[in-house]
């Protein structure tokens, strides 16, 4: 072998090798894992039942205000809309998952803003605070519902085993609702709610009567208005 030839056996041979890219494909499973979390934690947020309550007014609520019975939490606001025509304000709830219950026919929603009635202040909490739903809830054995129309005012609530009468009268005067019923100025009921009859052509006036006190009703018994002014002149002087 001459010199040439043993210097062209030494020479090193190139080695062809395909060029490495780097694969992003791991990332599609751990995307897909990311959004399944993502989306089991909203469905946990958001487990219950939903509601929606049409409000004429809405009241200044929010949505993430709540909604509360006997003092406690049990749902939450999710969004506040105006109704189709701007009609008013659809606000949906979703309830707690213990408290489904409340979505039943004939359940009472109402916005808790602070009123000063006759005989009655309520909502002050809301002062200070944000404002916040309160409910009423319906018969256990009511049927389930998801819509309701929601009241402009809490409804007044009567003892259990109260006497419960309808008075007519030309004018309502000065009867307001929540303004007490006296029996020798001492109170025995108050009014739930006053306005007119079906016909308009009188004043119907709504009253409870306390279950200790039912028995002084009787067929002759009438009833009156009194102000809260009491003058009496006589020859004592006024």
């Amino acid at each position: 072998m001459t010199t040439d030839q043993h210097a062209v056996a030494e020479l090193p041979e190139a080695e062809l090798q395909e060029a490495r890219h780097r694969s992003w494909a791991w990332l599609v499973p751990l995307l897909a894992l990311i959004g399944a979390v993502a989306f089991l934690a909203r469905a946990w947020d958001q487990r219950g039942t939903p509601i929606t309550i049409h409000f004429q007014d809405g009241h200044g609520i929010e949505a993430g205000d709540s909604l509360r019975y006997r003092g406690i939490e049990v749902g939450r606001v999710r969004e506040v809309l105006l109704a189709r025509g701007l009609g008013g304000v659809d606000v949906r709830v979703q309830l707690e998952e213990s408290s489904a219950d409340l979505a039943r026919t004939g359940a009472a929603f109402w916005v808790v803003r602070p009123r000063i009635e006759a005989g009655a202040v309520s909502g002050l909490d809301t002062l200070v605070g944000a404002r916040y739903l309160g409910v009423l809830p319906a018969p256990a054995s009511a049927p389930r519902a998801t819509h309701f129309v929601g009241l402009e005012e809490e409804p007044l609530r009567s003892p259990e085993g109260s006497l419960e009468l309808t008075l007519e009268a030309d004018a309502g005067g000065g009867v307001a609702r929540g303004a007490p019923v006296t029996y020798r100025r001492q109170p025995i009921g108050r009014v739930l709610s006053v306005g007119l009859s079906g016909d308009s052509r009188l004043v119907e006036v709504r009253i409870s009567i306390d279950p200790a006190y039912a028995g002084l009703v009787l067929e002759n018994t009438r009833f009156f208005e009194t102000s809260g002014l009491d003058l009496d002149f006589g020859l004592s002087g006024l």
